[in-house]
């Protein structure tokens, strides 16, 4: 393991370390809703909240499968809260035998396990054999850009971040929603921003159309980039839309982090150019 507290090797033997604890909270929340029925809608926004935060997590860490069966889980308490169902405590205890699944799970997420760094170290010389042949292009461009980057989770932050000083961008800030990177960019002026799709407060289809009415201090043309687990159509199409530059599904890597930044920097006004990215997903 290196010595840099936010090498990619340090940040995923922290997310695995922190894992029991955090799944250990879902199961309390699921718990309180179960027994506090007066509080039961703020509860399962908050649960819902922690299911996708932990999902793109795992995923960003090198554990799909785990982000799967946790964004399975996501996904059945989105439809708990639209439904009118009356058997909503029957479909909690489903989505609580669900999380015990995932308990056990967990024994076996250890740093050895992620496909994040089992494929840095597999293709490390190839990469960095490859890089060199683009290295002049791309260091042109990465090195004049300021991006700014928003997700709620923390070790998903420091990965984004080491990778953005890795590449050598000229600047690198990370925030934790929409309402902070708002805030952020007011002092740090970003030529790029890259944002989860879910936070609060602020999501980043909030962010995204406030920014391209011009109600915000980031110039309207700025280049913008979802970081989402969410690949469906209308999803895309919904972005697409809005005016969107370009998609990063999770678990992104420094290669594909580098191009998107690479192609939204040197078409910057064209929002609509993410069409020819939405393949991507």
């Amino acid at each position: 393991m290196t010595s840099n507290a936010h090498s990619p090797e340090n940040i995923i033997h922290n997310y695995c370390n922190r894992l029991p604890s955090d799944v250990s909270k879902l199961t309390s929340l699921l718990e309180n809703i179960l027994s506090e029925s007066n509080r039961q809608t703020v509860l399962i926004d908050k649960l819902h909240g922690e299911l996708h935060r932990m999902s793109g997590a795992a995923l960003c860490m090198g554990y799909p499968f785990l982000g799967q069966e946790l964004g399975k889980i996501e996904m059945s308490l989105e439809q708990l809260k639209h439904s009118r169902s009356s058997s909503v405590p029957e479909e909690l205890i489903q989505i609580a035998r669900k999380l015990e699944s995932i308990a056990r799970l967990i024994t076996h997420i250890r740093p050895l396990n992620s496909i994040l760094l089992r494929t840095t170290t597999a293709n490390a010389v190839q990469a960095f054999d490859r890089s060199i042949a683009r290295s002049e292009t791309y260091r042109s461009v990465l090195t004049e850009q300021r991006v700014l980057f928003a997700d709620d989770d923390q070790g998903t932050r420091l990965l984004m971040k080491d990778i953005l000083f890795d590449i050598q961008c000229a600047g690198a800030q990370v925030v934790s929603n929409g309402a902070e990177l708002l805030k952020a960019a007011q002092d740090f002026s970003p030529t790029l921003i890259i944002t989860d799709w879910s936070m609060a407060p602020v999501d980043g289809m909030e962010l995204l159309t406030l920014i391209r009415a011009g109600q915000t201090s980031v110039p309207q043309d700025t280049g913008i980039i979802f970081l989402t687990s969410r690949n469906s159509v209308s999803h895309v199409q919904k972005a697409i839309g809005a005016g969107v530059n370009h998609f990063l599904v999770k678990p992104f890597t420094r290669k594909l982090v580098e191009r998107a930044i690479y192609h939204v920097a040197i078409r910057p006004s064209q929002p609509q150019s993410a069409r020819a990215h939405a393949s991507d997903l």
